[in-house]
C-alpha cells in the first residue's frame, strides 16, 4: 500500500450524505418475525448495526445459526 502526503484532506466534507444512505441490509423493511441470511464474514457487521438500528428504532434483532449458515431475524 503506498502512503502518500501530497493528497489534502478536504474540507467541506458533507456527513450527512451517510446518515440518509439507506443501510446495505433490509432492517427498515423487516417486520416481527422476518429474516435474512448472513455470510459468516459479515456477521460482526451485521450484528454491530442491527444492534445501532435497534436502540434508534426501538425494535431489535437476533441472529443465530440456522443449517449452514446463519439468519438475522427481528424479534421486536
Amino acid at each position: 500500500m503506498e502512503i502518500r502526503s501530497d493528497i489534502p484532506y478536504p474540507k467541506d466534507v458533507n456527513y450527512r450524505v451517510y446518515k440518509d444512505q439507506k443501510s446495505l441490509y433490509p432492517f427498515d423493511d423487516m417486520n416481527v418475525g422476518d429474516s435474512f441470511e448472513i455470510y459468516p464474514k459479515a456477521i460482526d457487521s451485521v450484528r454491530n448495526l442491527a444492534s445501532r438500528h435497534g436502540a434508534k428504532n426501538k425494535t431489535k434483532f437476533s441472529i443465530l445459526p440456522y443449517k449452514d449458515h446463519y439468519r438475522c431475524w427481528r424479534v421486536k
